[in-house]
């Protein structure tokens, strides 16, 4: 094969120096607005994502945090997320990067720099489930002190099957027409051909079975059932440090939150859901821990094939995913050959969860 063409070259250039460019006013705007924490105009910043960057000071290294006016909720996920870290680092959690500022003028925050890795499938093992689930509970013993106090639900947060139902239905049908929007019909024919069919019949069947064990799919949860979730929690939301444990970042869809979903969607998260076998003792230990029973338990797995088809909806228009381990599916034919794996992972957690009851 020969070598790339000097324009393919340059291409190649300019798209690593977007992904590495600072802009200066972000720059500015983080020194004027952090100097208190050393950060000024000799220090140096480096792009870590698409709105983190990583800041050396004369005597530490610092994440800046920017969330962009379009992005959906920016002033929620910045205000939130910031609270939500304050709470757990003040409670002696140190599983998460130290929270130092959080400015709204700017829509910048400052948090500690951690040295770390994302994890790769090959690193999903019982260790990693179980420190993720410790870090969980650890959140969770402070709920008493948060009940009552303005802390908002979490970002897609429903209290009820029905809500949970109801969600995807919604998700379900907008598909299609996000699809024929962008010009993608191959995955709205898709959408409307099998997505929401399968749907249809899933649903149906999940009527049945919540018939069958005697619940109220219209029944809300009470605060107390309620859990305290990080938001977007999953190992795709971790970084192993040099010490060989795990950090967790980004909290800024924390809330209260339906302890069934926050354990499903652990296990079917996308790119890196948590090995299957590990969902039975995560499940009992959390209803456990939360002073829940058996309920919860049918409830986690109700939820699941719910959450299966909510990732197809999830993923759609994600052109690629940075994650250790690989890229998610995005639009076209990618996005419909992973539907079409979901939906079937559906169907076969519907036959084998329903019949151990």
């Amino acid at each position: 094969m020969g070598k790339p063409s000097g324009e393919i070259t340059s291409s190649l250039r300019q798209r690593s120096r977007s992904r590495s460019f600072v802009s200066a006013s972000l720059r500015r705007t983080a020194i004027s607005r952090f100097a208190s924490f050393g950060l000024n105009a000799a220090s140096a910043f480096s792009r870590l994502g698409r709105n983190t960057f990583k800041v050396k000071t004369a005597h530490r290294e610092l994440t800046v945090v920017s969330y962009p006016a379009d992005l959906p909720l920016a002033r929620r996920r910045q205000v939130i997320g910031h609270r939500f870290a304050t709470l757990a680092w003040g409670r002696g959690l140190r599983q998460l990067p130290e929270p130092l500022a959080c400015d709204v003028k700017s829509r910048l925050s400052l948090r500690t720099y951690v040295e770390g890795q994302p994890l790769a499938p090959t690193d999903l093992n019982l260790q990693r489930v179980s420190e993720a689930l410790g870090f969980l509970l650890a959140v969770n013993r402070f709920r008493p002190f948060i009940a009552g106090t303005d802390m908002p639900r979490a970002v897609d947060a429903r209290f009820s099957l029905e809500g949970h139902f109801d969600r995807l239905g919604r998700q379900v049908a907008a598909l299609e027409t996000t699809a024929r929007r962008l010009g993608d019909h191959r995955a709205a024919n898709f959408a409307r051909d099998q997505l929401e069919p399968a749907w249809q019949i899933i649903q149906q069947r999940l009527a049945r079975e919540i018939q069958r064990l005697g619940l109220d799919p219209s029944a809300r949860l009470k605060l107390s059932e309620c859990c305290l979730s990080p938001g977007d929690f999953g190992l795709h939301r971790a970084l192993m440090t040099p010490s060989g444990n795990l950090c967790f970042f980004d909290f800024a869809e924390a809330g209260w939150d339906d302890p069934a979903m926050v354990t499903a969607r652990f296990f079917h998260r996308e790119p890196l859901p948590a090995p299957p076998e590990f969902f039975a003792p995560f499940a009992r230990h959390l209803a456990r821990s939360l002073g829940q029973g058996v309920e919860l338990l049918r409830r986690t797995r109700l939820l699941r094939p719910v959450v299966c088809l909510d990732e197809c909806c999830r993923v759609y228009g994600r052109r690629s995913a940075s994650s250790a381990g690989g890229t998610a599916p995005g639009r076209g034919r990618a996005w419909i050959e992973f539907t079409r794996a979901q939906i079937e992972k559906a169907r076969k957690l519907l036959e084998r969860e329903m019949s151990e009851d």
